[in-house]
């Protein structure tokens, strides 16, 4: 009983940090903060939760367990998480990644941390994967694939992580032409589910033409054909033009800050700019 007791404490501790810090991101961002700076700051605050609660989940287990999945296993985030562009409200896409060693004790964590990442109020997309895995899916879904060109480490075990990237490095390159042209498609159909013209009158901000994913795309297929997704880097790489870089920059930090206070005024995740939010938003960003 004392156990759970603390337990709880923990999870309302987690919780309340961060509503503070949502409170003082939301500042912040009406005070002008850069959008991407504001994305950064609420992925730092979404880390050091996930964290917390992975460091109370190894607690309650056995040390032999713990050092184990210390050893054995990595927690990943992928999509907008890994690639810290979260909205206030975003999904928190995590993979678990395992070598097959500790079975048992990944599964118990995977449980837990689903259990508790829901607990403080983040809407999780949680898997559990082998390194084989892992590359499989990406490899035969594109949904997948994109996700995982966004991956970044957060915790546990650095070398199963950079084995992941070596083979995940290597299906790419084996595959770019197959796999772009299954990453166009994908994001085709989701244009023509989401909105393909660029008049629909209540569009999605992240997914009909011109959204966000179509920025993503960019990354996705270089990515497939440098190895690099971040365009800060292909600019300081050359291989993206001084124009360019600071069209998408600007485009991309657009359309976070648009989603951004959509989500804060919202207090949940929206994404779809229906009439009456076109209005305020035009309003409060001095648009005629």
């Amino acid at each position: 009983m004392p156990q759970t007791t603390r337990l709880r404490t923990d999870l309302l501790a987690v919780r309340e940090q961060l509503v503070e810090d949502r409170a003082r991101i939301r500042e912040q961002h009406d005070r002008g903060l850069p959008s991407v700076q504001v994305c950064g700051k609420l992925t730092s605050s979404v880390d050091g939760a996930i964290q917390r609660l992975h460091d109370a989940a190894l607690a309650e287990m056995t040390t032999t367990e713990a050092e184990s999945l210390r050893e054995h296993s990595a927690l990943v985030a992928h999509g907008g998480y890994g690639r810290r562009h979260l909205a206030p409200y975003s999904d928190v896409d995590l993979m678990l990644l395992h070598d097959g060693k500790s079975s048992n004790a990944v599964a118990a964590l995977a449980r837990r941390l689903t259990q508790d990442v829901f607990d403080v109020g983040l809407q999780l997309g949680q898997s559990v994967r082998t390194l084989n895995d892992a590359v499989q899916l990406a490899r035969n879904d594109p949904l997948v694939g994109t996700s995982l060109i966004e991956s970044r480490l957060l915790l546990g075990s650095s070398e199963l992580f950079n084995n992941f990237l070596a083979a995940f490095t290597a299906m790419v390159e084996r595959r770019r032409t197959p796999l772009a042209l299954a990453f166009i498609e994908a994001r085709r159909q989701e244009r023509l589910k989401f909105g393909e013209t660029v008049f629909v009158l209540e569009p999605n901000v992240k997914k009909s033409r011109g959204g966000l994913r179509d920025l993503h795309l960019y990354r996705w297929l270089w990515f497939l054909k440098s190895q690099e997704s971040d365009p800060d880097r292909l600019h300081m790489l050359g291989h993206l033009s001084k124009f360019d870089h600071r069209r998408l920059s600007s485009s991309t930090s657009f359309l976070l800050h648009v989603r951004n206070e959509m989500h804060f005024a919202a207090d949940t995740a929206r994404d779809t700019l229906v009439r009456p939010e076109q209005v305020r938003l035009a309003e409060r960003f001095g648009i005629r």
